[in-house]
C-alpha cells in the first residue's frame, strides 16, 4: 500500500516535469491577470442587479489575498467603475465579459496539457465555453455572497436573540465557510468535467476537484498570512509590490489547477492499466 502510494507520487513528479507545469503556470499567471480585472469589473455589473454590495464582494477577497494585493484590486476597480456613471454601459460589460473569459481560455489550454489532449474543437466553441463558465463562475460567487448575507441578517437577528450556547454560535460560523469550500469545489468539478477537451466522468474529476479545494484554500491563507506578517514586497519592489503579489497569488493558483488536473488524469491512466491488466 505505501509502496503504490509512493509510486503514485513518483507518478506525479515525473508528469509535473514532462508537462512543464511550472512553466504553464507561469503562462497561465500572464493571462490570468490580464484578465482578472476584467472579470472583476464584469462581476461588478453583474451585482449592480443583486441585493449584493460591490464593496462586500470585494471585501470577500481580503481574507485570502495579503492586504497589498487587496489594495490594488479595490483602488483599481473602484476606480473603474467609478468613472461610469450609472454603472457600466453594455458595451463596456460585455468587453469586460469577453477578456475575462480569456483567463478560461489559457487553463483550457493548461487542462488539454495536462490531460495530453489536443484541442479538438473549433475556436468558437472554445470560445463559447470560456465565457459561459465565466458566466457561470460570476453568478456562483453572487449567488455565495448572498446566502452568506442571507446567513448573517437570520443569525443577528434571531439567533443571537437566541442566547445560544457559544458551542452553537461557533457551529453556525463553521457552516458558513463549509459552505463557501463546497461553492470552490462546485467550480472545480464543473472546470474539471467540462473545460478540457476530453470527456470526463463525474466521478473522475471528483479527488482532483478535491486536491485544487484543499491546496488553493489552504496556499491562499497561507500566502496571505506569510505576506502580511513576514514580508515586505514593497521594500524591493516599491510601488508595483501589490501587482507582484497578485501575480504570485495567481501563479499558486495556475499551478494547484493545473495539479489538480494532472492528478484526475494520472488517476484515469492507472484505472485503465488496472482494467487492461484484469482482462487480460
Amino acid at each position: 500500500m505505501i509502496g503504490s502510494f509512493i509510486d503514485f507520487i513518483k507518478t506525479m513528479y515525473y508528469r509535473l516535469l514532462d508537462d512543464d507545469i511550472l512553466a504553464l503556470g507561469a503562462q497561465m499567471a500572464y493571462y490570468l491577470i490580464l484578465s482578472f480585472f476584467p472579470f472583476l469589473i464584469f462581476l461588478m455589473a453583474l451585482i449592480g442587479h443583486s441585493p449584493v454590495s460591490s464593496q462586500q464582494v470585494l471585501r470577500g477577497l481580503l481574507g485570502i489575498l495579503p492586504e497589498q494585493a487587496y489594495n490594488l484590486v479595490n483602488d483599481t476597480v473602484v476606480e473603474i467603475v467609478d468613472r461610469k456613471t450609472g454603472g457600466l454601459a453594455p458595451i463596456s460589460g460585455i468587453l469586460a465579459l469577453w477578456f475575462a473569459s480569456n483567463g478560461i481560455g489559457s487553463i483550457i489550454t493548461g487542462l488539454n496539457k495536462a490531460y495530453d489532449e489536443k484541442e479538438k474543437r473549433p475556436f468558437w466553441m472554445v470560445k463559447l465555453i470560456s465565457i459561459i463558465f465565466t458566466l457561470l463562475l460570476s453568478i456562483v460567487i453572487i449567488f455565495s455572497f448572498i446566502l452568506l448575507i442571507f446567513g448573517g441578517v437570520i443569525k443577528k437577528q434571531i439567533l443571537d436573540g437566541m442566547e445560544l450556547d457559544p458551542f452553537y454560535q461557533n457551529l453556525w460560523n463553521t457552516g458558513r465557510y463549509i459552505f463557501i469550500s463546497s461553492a470552490v469545489f462546485l467550480v472545480f468539478i464543473i472546470l474539471y468535467r467540462f473545460i478540457p477537451s476530453r470527456c470526463m466522468r463525474l466521478t473522475e474529476v471528483v479527488p482532483g476537484a478535491v486536491f485544487a479545494t484543499l491546496g488553493w484554500l489552504l496556499t491562499s491563507l497561507g500566502f496571505a498570512y506569510y505576506v502580511d506578517n513576514f514580508s515586505n514586497y514593497s521594500r524591493f519592489y516599491g510601488s508595483i509590490g501589490g501587482v507582484v503579489i497578485l501575480l504570485i497569488w495567481l501563479y499558486y493558483s495556475a499551478v494547484i489547477i493545473l495539479l489538480g488536473g494532472e492528478l484526475n488524469a494520472a488517476l484515469a491512466y492507472e484505472k485503465k492499466l488496472n482494467n487492461k491488466r484484469e482482462s487480460k
